[in-house]
């Protein structure tokens, strides 16, 4: 698999968050500690993920979730990010976050009604 190389390659692949985390890396205990934790992120990718994009995937130690089209959810160890971010096929990564539920909306004649009353 083809590697793009440069930091500015990873940073400009990494969302900011990501950026700051995989910068503030650096080989002391603490840090070494939190290095192998991993983190739930999306990925988007520059075309349908191939077999051979998995076993690379796999290789990285990056667990993936779910699929659809070019957008993955995985989990994966931060101090493997920037490894992840150089590949080619890798388009751009970012902290997954749960999504807060949309609020029920009223439909078109039940607001009327409610802006009516006195």
């Amino acid at each position: 698999m083809a590697v793009q190389g440069g930091e500015a390659v990873v940073q400009s692949k990494l969302s900011p968050e990501l950026g700051r985390l995989v910068a503030a890396m650096a080989p002391d205990h603490e840090k070494l500690a939190l290095a192998h934790r991993e983190i739930d992120v999306l990925i988007s990718t520059t075309r349908t993920v191939t077999g051979d994009d998995r076993a690379l995937l796999d290789s990285l130690d990056v667990t993936v979730r779910t699929v659809a089209g070019n957008l993955l959810t995985a989990r994966v160890p931060i101090d493997r990010l920037a490894e992840l971010a150089e590949r080619e096929v890798v388009n751009y990564v970012e902290i997954s976050r749960p999504l807060a539920p949309e609020q029920a909306r009223p439909s078109d004649g039940q607001s009327q009604a409610a802006s009516e009353q006195p």
